[in-house]
């Protein structure tokens, strides 16, 4: 067989695997319908569930020369989920948890070296299972 073959075999297979993969980010919101990024522009968060799993993403605008009624704050459709930093939560037994209003505040504790920090989903996200993972570290909110 001739090299152009398996070029276009590798090609077409990569293609496959490509369309599947865009899919799948368009089923979780990632991708909108237009095809186009959600999040594009933003620096993204991942927030997982406390098996590990990453459950929603928080985009933050990164550019001030956005579009009239563009959102500086998005998250994947859906219900909030995830907790921010509850890996380091529940591996590290601390007295006080810091609780922010907002991921990008939370993401400046921790640069400063308090690591014993999580988040809500702003000012009216504050989540069942935010609730039930600072019951269970038995910690005193801030």
């Amino acid at each position: 067989m001739p090299i152009a073959h398996w070029v276009c075999v590798y090609h077409l297979k990569i293609a496959k695997a490509g369309a599947e993969l865009r899919e799948k980010l368009q089923r979780i919101g990632v991708y909108r319908e237009s095809g186009h990024e959600h999040l594009n522009g933003s620096v993204v968060i991942p927030l997982v569930n406390q098996s590990g799993d990453v459950v929603q993403l928080y985009g933050r605008k990164i550019l001030n020369n956005l579009r009239e009624g563009t959102a500086y704050h998005l998250y994947l459709p859906g219900d909030h989920a995830g907790v921010f930093n509850i890996e380091y939560l529940q591996n590290n037994s601390a007295d006080e948890v810091i609780l922010c209003e907002a991921l990008i505040d939370a993401l400046t504790f921790w640069r400063w070296g308090f690591k014993n920090v999580t988040s809500s989903f702003g000012v009216n996200g504050f989540t069942d299972e935010i609730l039930q993972t600072l019951i269970e570290l038995k910690s005193n909110v801030c």
